[in-house]
This record gives structure tokens, C-alpha cells and sequence, in this order.
């Protein structure tokens, strides 16, 4: 960041205590982007790499002040609230400045590589005494590299444990310049099978599962973590076809399941979209527990929950 200017990304969260997205307690940084459209995707403004609005309709009085401030004429009053033409918005966010009840909110900011370092060092005291640090997340991180390496290379430099959670959607270039930053990569591997894949993301897999086997050759210690979405990604055959592909990684360090949950649904609304999903509900306690047992029989290491992981490397 020396003599230039300060390299800026387009974050859409910052969490601070996380315990979901590795080690210990962790910062996690969301960054706006993602190549796919996952049909149980939780985090839908993550998708696009640009400002959006979000519209929580609850909240509004339909009193109308957002409208004449809109320079793009992109809102309309409906029913007695607020109608937005998603195709006129391009989330400049005067609407939100005249939205007293705060109806309105824009997500997505640039942010500077050193502001996000600066507030995720808060917790230093934390990350140390949980064996936690920063977790970049998305959307895809490797859509922005140049500010997702560089902030994982500062981190480190502060001592600071960093990991990565990617879907590997992504060329080479792009994503070994993000992931060789890392100390811990979270690997995201939703399908086997190239066309169900395909159905489920809007993307084929063979980008994917390669570059996982790339990153497994740089020696990073890798933990895949494979969706459990009942009826779409659960079977016995996608799932011993996941462990068996895994297995032959060089890093590995375990699989991760991670249940579906209809958490982000709500956010389709207030970004005027239809969730895909419906009323799907997530996958019972006991389904998991038997989907585990039988990837550990099957000979993976399985992780649930929160944790702590062997392997890092040293910072620097």
C-alpha cells in the first residue's frame, strides 16, 4: 500500500465473533461478487458486484421522502409504500439519506484495505487466546484479488491467522494470488456431477474440483465444506463421490457439512427477487449426525460446528 493509493474493495458485511467461518473467533469480511447463483445461496447481496438497495418494507411509512430524491427516478410510491425499478437503481444511496424510518439501506461499500485491517486488529486479543483471526467470505473473494491478497498479506504481517471460504469458480491466476495469502482455505464443493452442478449454480464443476487439486499441490491446508440441501445435494452418491474425490487432496484436512438453512430467505424480498427454494425446509439433526458418521466411515475427517485446526502456517 506504500506510495499509491490505497488499494479499495467492495464489502457488503464485517462481523466481528464469528465461530462458523474457521478456527477460533474470527472477523469475517463479506465481499460483494460470486460467478455463481446457488439455488440455497443465504447471502443473495452478495451476488451482484455492484451497490444495491435493500428495501425492508416493514419499516416504511410510505411518507414519500425518498422519491424526489432519487436522481434516477427509480422509485415509485405502490400501494401506499415504495416501489423500486431494479433496472433504473444503481445504489447511489440518496434515497437511504432522506429515509428517516431507515427503510432503505444500501449494501455494498468501498472500503480501503487498511480501514478493514484496522477493525479487525480490535479483536487481536481474541483471535490469540481462541486460536481465531479473519476470514474472507463472500460473494467469491478471487473476483477482487488484488484487495483480497493484499489484506490477507496484512493481516498476517499484524500475526493475524487469515483463511479464505471460496467456491473456486475462478481462473487460476485470480485465485491462486488470493488463496497463497492464506493460511487455511475453506473450500465450498456443492456438486460431483457436472450437470447437476450446472442446474444447482449455473456453472459446471471442472474449474472447481481442478483447482481444489491445485491448491491441495501448493501444500495449504484446505477443509471442504459440502452443502446439505435435502433432495439436491444429499444423496449417498454425491456424497461419497465428495469424500472419495476429497481424499486425494493433498492438504486436506477434513470436510465440513454444512446444513441448509432458509435464513437469508427474507432477503430476496427486500432485494425484489423470489427465493428459488420455497418453503424447503432445512435437513433434521439426525440426518446430519448419519451423514457424518458415514463420510468419517467412508474415511474423511468430519468437522461440525466450531473448531480448532491443526496445520496453520507460520505468519509472514
Amino acid at each position: 500500500m506504500a506510495g499509491g493509493e490505497e488499494i479499495r474493495g467492495l464489502v457488503f458485511d464485517l462481523q466481528r465473533c464469528c465461530t462458523h467461518d474457521g478456527p477460533g473467533l474470527r472477523t469475517t469480511v463479506f465481499l460483494k461478487g460470486c460467478p455463481l447463483r446457488c439455488l440455497w445461496c443465504d447471502n443473495p447481496e452478495s451476488q451482484r458486484a455492484a451497490p444495491e438497495l435493500m428495501y425492508f418494507e416493514e419499516r416504511c411509512s410510505g411518507c414519500g421522502s425518498c422519491l424526489p430524491r432519487c436522481p434516477r427516478g427509480a422509485l415509485e410510491r405502490r400501494n401506499g409504500k415504495i416501489g423500486i425499478d431494479r433496472s433504473a437503481c444503481d445504489g447511489c444511496g440518496e434515497c437511504v439519506r432522506a429515509c428517516a424510518p431507515g427503510a432503505l439501506e444500501v449494501v455494498g461499500e468501498r472500503l480501503g484495505v487498511r480501514e478493514v485491517v484496522e477493525a479487525a486488529a480490535r479483536d487481536l486479543p481474541f483471535y490469540r487466546r481462541s486460536g481465531g483471526g479473519v476470514t474472507l467470505s463472500g460473494g467469491e473473494p478471487s473476483l477482487q484479488p488484488e484487495f483480497a491478497s493484499e489484506l490477507l498479506r496484512e493481516c498476517r504481517a499484524r500475526g493475524i491467522h487469515t483463511a479464505v471460504e471460496t467456491a473456486g469458480c475462478r481462473e487460476w491466476e485470480a485465485l491462486s494470488r488470493v488463496v497463497r495469502s492464506a493460511d487455511l482455505v475453506l473450500y465450498d464443493l456443492k456438486h460431483m456431477d457436472g450437470r447437476r452442478h450446472e442446474e444447482l449454480t449455473g456453472a459446471p464443476n471442472g474449474l472447481i474440483l481442478e483447482n481444489l487439486r491445485r491448491i491441495g499441490r501448493m501444500g495449504i491446508p484446505v477443509l471442504v465444506r459440502v452443502p446439505i440441501v435435502p433432495g439436491l445435494t444429499d444423496s449417498e452418491e454425491n456424497l461419497r463421490a465428495a469424500v472419495e474425490f476429497c481424499l486425494e487432496v493433498d492438504s486436506l484436512l477434513g470436510i465440513e457439512p454444512l446444513a441448509y438453512h432458509p435464513l437469508g430467505v427474507p432477503k430476496y424480498g427486500r432485494l425484489g427477487r423470489e427465493y428459488p427454494l420455497g418453503d424447503l425446509p432445512p435437513p433434521g439433526e439426525e440426518h446430519l449426525r448419519r451423514i457424518a458418521s458415514e463420510m468419517e466411515r467412508w474415511g474423511a475427517r468430519v468437522f461440525r460446528g466450531y473448531f480448532s485446526l491443526p496445520g496453520s502456517r507460520s505468519k509472514g
